[in-house]
Protein backbone atom coordinates (compact mmCIF):
# COMPACT_ATOMS: atom_id res chain seq x y z
CA UNK A 1 0.00 0.00 0.00
CA UNK A 2 2.69 2.42 0.80
CA UNK A 3 4.64 1.67 -2.48
CA UNK A 4 1.57 2.79 -4.20
CA UNK A 5 0.83 5.79 -2.58
CA UNK A 6 5.17 6.37 -3.28
CA UNK A 7 4.62 5.72 -6.50
CA UNK A 8 2.00 8.12 -7.23
CA UNK A 9 3.19 10.76 -5.45
CA UNK A 10 6.63 10.55 -7.60
CA UNK A 11 4.09 10.42 -10.63
CA UNK A 12 2.10 13.77 -9.36
CA UNK A 13 5.64 15.35 -8.46
CA UNK A 14 6.71 15.30 -12.36
CA UNK A 15 4.10 17.32 -13.42
CA UNK A 16 5.23 21.04 -13.59
CA UNK A 17 2.45 22.53 -11.32
CA UNK A 18 2.32 19.90 -8.89
CA UNK A 19 5.90 20.28 -8.75
CA UNK A 20 5.73 23.87 -8.19
CA UNK A 21 2.57 24.22 -6.13
CA UNK A 22 4.03 21.30 -3.37
CA UNK A 23 7.36 23.18 -3.39
CA UNK A 24 5.76 26.61 -2.54
CA UNK A 25 3.70 25.11 -0.19
CA UNK A 26 6.64 23.43 1.39
CA UNK A 27 8.35 26.59 1.31
CA UNK A 28 5.28 28.66 3.23
CA UNK A 29 5.04 25.44 5.96
CA UNK A 30 8.81 25.65 6.61
CA UNK A 31 9.12 29.91 7.06
CA UNK A 32 6.38 29.56 9.64
CA UNK A 33 7.97 27.17 11.75
CA UNK A 34 11.34 29.18 11.56
CA UNK A 35 8.62 32.03 12.49
CA UNK A 36 7.77 30.39 15.16
CA UNK A 37 11.18 28.98 16.41
CA UNK A 38 12.50 32.73 16.70
CA UNK A 39 9.47 34.63 18.09
CA UNK A 40 9.61 34.80 21.72
CA UNK A 41 6.32 33.51 23.35
CA UNK A 42 4.74 34.38 26.67
CA UNK A 43 4.01 31.98 28.27
CA UNK A 44 0.71 33.35 29.97
CA UNK A 45 -2.49 31.88 30.82
CA UNK A 46 -4.81 34.38 28.01
CA UNK A 47 -3.27 34.93 24.72
CA UNK A 48 -4.72 36.20 21.66
CA UNK A 49 -5.70 33.59 19.07
CA UNK A 50 -7.55 36.15 16.65
CA UNK A 51 -7.65 39.57 15.88
CA UNK A 52 -10.45 41.20 13.63
CA UNK A 53 -10.16 44.50 12.30
CA UNK A 54 -13.59 45.39 12.83
CA UNK A 55 -13.97 43.93 16.70
CA UNK A 56 -10.36 43.91 17.80
CA UNK A 57 -9.54 40.42 19.76
CA UNK A 58 -12.34 38.42 19.64
CA UNK A 59 -10.77 34.92 20.51
CA UNK A 60 -8.70 34.37 22.99
CA UNK A 61 -7.20 31.40 24.88
CA UNK A 62 -4.21 29.34 26.53
CA UNK A 63 -0.68 30.02 25.21
CA UNK A 64 -0.60 26.23 24.36
CA UNK A 65 -2.85 27.04 21.44
CA UNK A 66 0.01 29.17 19.39
CA UNK A 67 1.81 25.50 19.69
CA UNK A 68 -0.74 23.70 18.17
CA UNK A 69 -2.50 25.73 15.31
CA UNK A 70 0.96 25.64 13.51
CA UNK A 71 1.41 21.79 13.52
CA UNK A 72 -2.27 21.32 12.78
CA UNK A 73 -1.76 22.88 9.29
CA UNK A 74 1.17 20.85 8.25
CA UNK A 75 -1.00 17.50 9.06
CA UNK A 76 -3.74 18.59 7.35
CA UNK A 77 -1.43 19.35 4.35
CA UNK A 78 0.02 15.99 3.83
CA UNK A 79 -3.57 14.63 3.89
CA UNK A 80 -4.71 16.72 1.38
CA UNK A 81 -1.72 16.23 -0.30
CA UNK A 82 -2.60 12.20 -0.68
CA UNK A 83 -5.88 12.81 -1.87
CA UNK A 84 -4.43 14.56 -4.78
CA UNK A 85 -1.41 12.02 -5.12
CA UNK A 86 -4.72 9.96 -5.51
CA UNK A 87 -6.73 10.92 -7.81
CA UNK A 88 -3.69 12.72 -10.01
CA UNK A 89 -3.96 9.94 -12.55
CA UNK A 90 -7.70 9.88 -13.01
CA UNK A 91 -8.79 13.69 -12.15
CA UNK A 92 -5.68 16.18 -13.07
CA UNK A 93 -7.64 19.11 -12.69
CA UNK A 94 -8.91 18.12 -9.36
CA UNK A 95 -5.92 17.36 -8.50
CA UNK A 96 -4.32 20.92 -9.21
CA UNK A 97 -7.06 22.31 -7.52
CA UNK A 98 -6.58 20.44 -4.27
CA UNK A 99 -2.66 21.63 -4.42
CA UNK A 100 -3.67 24.83 -5.36
CA UNK A 101 -6.28 24.85 -2.15
CA UNK A 102 -2.76 23.64 -0.01
CA UNK A 103 -0.67 26.51 -1.47
CA UNK A 104 -3.77 29.21 -0.37
CA UNK A 105 -4.15 27.78 2.91
CA UNK A 106 -0.55 27.62 3.94
CA UNK A 107 -0.32 31.23 2.67
CA UNK A 108 -3.56 32.53 4.66
CA UNK A 109 -2.53 30.88 7.49
CA UNK A 110 1.25 32.08 7.22
CA UNK A 111 0.18 35.48 7.51
CA UNK A 112 -2.77 35.24 10.12
CA UNK A 113 -0.03 33.25 12.48
CA UNK A 114 2.54 36.03 11.95
CA UNK A 115 0.26 38.99 13.05
CA UNK A 116 -1.41 37.23 15.84
CA UNK A 117 2.57 36.30 17.14
CA UNK A 118 3.17 39.90 16.48
CA UNK A 119 0.38 41.18 18.54
CA UNK A 120 1.02 38.84 21.63
CA UNK A 121 4.76 39.99 21.09
CA UNK A 122 3.73 43.22 22.45
CA UNK A 123 0.94 42.36 24.55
Amino acid sequence: MFRLLWMKIKVIYKDRWSFWLTNVSILFVVLLWVLYFTTKIAFSPIASLHYNIYSGIDLLGDWRWLVYLPAIMPILSIINFIIAALIFTKRPVFSHLILTYILCSNLMFFTYFFYILKYNLNA
